[in-house]
């Protein structure tokens, strides 16, 4: 919709598709928001309808306050992961009631779920992550209280564009979070692992360097899988560490595909 060059390598090519990505951190991928003054109204009269129509009115929600106040919540916590208790204890309803609020945001398209890799049935389904499906529920959002955050923004998008690519071939997506090492997604097809994805907006410094590469690292040697991906804003490069190979690749050509 931008007219932005996606094929060309010229440095103002790639300044340029830069530019159109940090725009879309704030504006998010809504078409109609490109030519709408008032972008929060727009916002807010979506999600509106999203919890009156497609939660409250489909599943007979009673207390549409709590629910509206819910999804605000995890909508500024995205990127976390969702624990019941402390969501019903933060507005006063039951676990119970927290959980099936959260599986009807999931169910309406608001919120994306991701679960925690693990060969035991019984931790996959425990603490999801959450994701908001676009990022414009978080920055065009009235009363939003969510962090300029540009790596959890990144990595929300990371996530959505995963479900894109691998849901239709029946790959599954999950996070992977053991004592000694966290990696941001795992795909994994009849529970075997394709690729680990680890997303850092920013890995010019020693210490975070040191330990995005440290996690993916540790998962690739306990989940048995070479193909290990580093999704950045800026860097690009070949990391050679311990028998791993990690391809750090700038999250524009990583979402055009190459």
């Amino acid at each position: 919709m931008k007219k932005v060059d996606a094929a060309s390598v010229s440095t103002k090519a790639k300044g340029l598709r830069k530019r159109a990505l940090h725009e879309y951190f704030q504006q998010g991928g809504f078409p109609e928001l490109f030519n709408e003054g008032n972008r929060r109204g727009y916002i807010g009269g979506l999600l509106d309808a999203i919890i009156k129509n497609d939660v409250a009115g489909r599943f007979k929600v009673r207390n549409v306050e709590a629910l509206r106040r819910i999804a605000a919540y995890l909508a500024d916590n995205y990127c976390q992961e969702f624990v019941a208790k402390t969501v019903g204890e933060l507005f006063g309803v039951s676990n119970h009631t927290a959980e099936n609020y959260y599986s009807y945001l999931k169910e309406a398209f608001l919120l994306v779920g991701v679960n925690r890799f693990s060969y035991k049935s019984k931790d996959r389904v425990r603490n999801e992550k959450v994701y908001v499906v676009d990022t414009a529920f978080v920055t065009e959002r009235e009363d939003s209280f969510s962090l300029e955050n540009l790596g959890w923004k990144l990595e929300n998008i990371v996530c959505i564009e995963l479900m894109r690519r691998y849901k239709p071939l029946f790959c599954d997506v999950f996070y992977y979070k053991e004592a000694s090492s966290q990696v941001d997604f795992v795909i994994a097809r009849d529970g075997n692992v394709q690729e680990l994805i680890q997303v850092s907006y920013d890995i010019s410094t020693e210490r975070t360097r040191n330990r995005e590469i440290r996690g993916l690292k540790n998962a690739a040697k306990k989940l048995k899988c070479g193909n290990l991906t580093l999704v950045t804003f800026e860097e690009q490069e070949t990391i050679e560490e311990e028998g791993c190979t990690i391809n750090v690749i700038p999250a524009t050509e990583w979402l055009l595909g190459r």
